[in-house]
């Protein structure tokens, strides 16, 4: 949970989803940088392990539950 709406490309678009390779691939191009970094290498590592890795705003009301309940919400990292 964080406090955006997920991983944006580099035209201020939020990805439902990003590989692992697009993910490393923003991070060298500078479009995920910032405390965004962090968050998606940890979702890099959850999703490696083989657990589902999102960014989902906290913010919302039931953001957590929703996502749970397998709503499109935030980003899907790996």
């Amino acid at each position: 949970l964080t406090d955006v709406p997920g991983v944006k490309d580099g035209d201020g678009v939020v990805r439902a989803r990003i590989s692992a390779a697009e993910t490393r691939a923003m991070m060298a191009a500078g479009v995920v940088a910032g405390g965004m970094i962090p968050k998606v290498e940890a979702c890099l590592r959850a999703a490696e392990g083989g657990a589902a890795a999102l960014i989902i705003d906290g913010r919302e009301p039931h953001a957590l539950l929703a996502a749970l309940r397998g709503a499109e919400s935030g980003t899907r990292v790996g």
